[in-house]
């Protein structure tokens, strides 16, 4: 983008944006770039970060190509996934609908301190029934059995206590 009513020879004087790219990846840690353009959800910055940070092709193209194809929120989870912001991830998966409810449960129980944030997003009775058991079965697992027992009388799962 040019400012309007600027001479060719003022713009002469300021590097391109690919310069100025060239020369952040060389002052600081390409992947770090890499990555900061992959959480903005920007594929295109993505691509031209790692066109120019040098990057095997064969390690980043499959990667934003399938990310490409992905629906939007599909997309932002599996970027926040490999960026490990995982209280994003599930808010995005779980924004992707009940088709994906099992993906939400699952990446509970691999982050269990994403049950509080599980049990803010999800308004279903059975389905919180089922976020509460899971996260009192994690519970019972790490011997915290007072929260555990907590847990179950929550979601009335007396038969766990």
């Amino acid at each position: 983008m040019e400012l309007l009513g600027s001479d060719g020879l003022r713009r002469n004087n300021y590097p391109s944006a690919a310069e100025s790219l060239k020369h952040l990846l060389w002052l600081s840690d390409p992947e770090a770039v890499f990555e900061v353009a992959l959480g903005l959800y920007d594929l295109n910055l993505a691509t031209v970060i790692a066109l120019n940070s040098q990057k095997d092709p064969k390690e980043f193209l499959p990667f934003l190509q399938e990310l490409e194809c992905m629906p939007a929120v599909l997309m932002q989870y599996n970027i926040d996934l490999r960026l490990q912001r995982y209280e994003n991830a599930l808010r995005h998966i779980f924004s992707a609908g009940d088709d994906y409810y099992e993906d939400c449960m699952r990446l509970m129980r691999i982050y269990p301190q994403l049950f509080p944030l599980g049990l803010k997003l999800i308004s279903d009775p059975l389905k919180r029934t089922q976020v509460l058991e899971a996260w009192g079965d994690h519970l019972s697992l790490i011997k915290s059995f007072e929260d555990a027992a907590v847990t179950y009388l929550r979601c009335s799962s007396l038969e766990n206590l």
